[in-house]
């Protein structure tokens, strides 16, 4: 690579919701995508595996100009280091940063221009987490706000109509196997990638995430 292809800037996703995190770097036309060792712990590979993925490219991370950052919800573990990491990289290198909720990502992902639909995953302990999206041409539009849902309450939870992506289990949980209006997708894993993608559509609306945004789903609305 050389400096000419960081003519537009650099920008930077994280996703580390899931064991299976990721990062993800773009220069123009050119994406770079590294996915963890599921067996890695977070705090020890994230930092690392970015050195790496710039030294690979010829890439400086001075050279940013964003970084986007997926919030959640997720492994409590994954979202506090990622959110650390990001924090420390916009401020040192003073470049706007932007919160992007990972369900919201998985949804921009799984869903066609126009539909609404609903993102299920494993909370682990008993619960479910799930949130309801429209996907727009250039954006996103949240219809339920992502929540924890313990499993014993979950069937008649007042969920739109539309394809559910995540958990297999997810109709069942839901008690909606037998309803076609609620027909499983297929799985809705959060991705850097998907991070980056929906994060510039919504730089490019609303601009960096004030400070305050910047802290993981996880802690701020889904509990113990």
């Amino acid at each position: 690579m050389t400096r000419r292809d960081l003519s537009a800037g650099l920008e930077l996703a994280l996703e580390a919701s899931t064991r299976g995190a990721s990062l993800a770097l773009q220069a123009g036309d050119t994406t770079v995508e590294t996915f963890l060792r599921e067996d890695a712990p977070h705090a020890s590979d994230l930092l690392g595996s970015l050195v790496e993925a710039l030294e690979r490219q010829g890439w400086n991370k001075r050279d940013l100009r964003r970084v986007y950052v997926g919030i959640g919800p997720g492994s409590f573990t994954g979202l506090r280091v990622a959110a650390a990491v990001a924090l420390g990289l916009a401020q040192a290198l003073d470049v706007d940063l932007v919160a992007v909720p990972s369900v919201a990502a998985a949804a921009w992902a799984g869903l066609q221009v126009g539909e609404i639909g609903s993102v299920v995953l494993d909370a682990r302990g008993g619960a479910l987490y799930l949130g309801t999206y429209e996907r727009l041409e250039q954006g996103i539009r949240e219809v339920l706000a992502p929540t924890r849902i313990r499993l014993a309450e979950a069937k008649g939870w007042p969920v739109p109509a539309g394809p559910l992506l995540g958990e297999e289990r997810a109709p069942a949980w839901l008690g909606v196997e037998a309803n076609p209006n609620y027909a499983w997708r297929g799985p809705a894993i959060p991705t850097a990638a998907g991070i980056l993608n929906l994060g510039r559509l919504q730089w490019q609306q609303s601009g960096a995430s004030p400070m305050e945004a910047i802290r993981p789903l996880y802690l701020a609305a889904f509990g113990a």
